[in-house]
């Protein structure tokens, strides 16, 4: 959420995609604030979708496509691994 106490969700998405173990992380921002000028700053930052509230049913959707795009690259990735430990 991009209001949140002590820290808003701007600031978190930050912290996460500048950080070296964290930033594969997907970031979903969730918010009643999602305006155009909300939606470049996020996307600036690195969130990978952003959604107004109280659209659960696209919340869902969305993580269900990042959950999806992150199984495939990891099974990729575990593919490459293993054929290349083989040669």
């Amino acid at each position: 959420d991009i209001e949140m106490p002590q820290m808003d969700g701007h600031r978190l998405t930050k912290l996460i995609k500048t950080d070296e173990e964290l930033k594969h992380i997907p970031v979903v921002i969730f918010s009643s604030l999602v305006n155009e000028e909300m939606r470049r700053k996020g996307e600036g930052l690195g969130a990978n979708a952003q959604l107004s509230k109280p659209e659960i049913g696209q919340l869902v959707d969305a993580l269900d496509k990042l959950l999806l795009k992150m199984t495939c690259i990891g099974q990729l990735l575990f593919e490459s691994i293993w054929i290349h430990r083989i040669e």
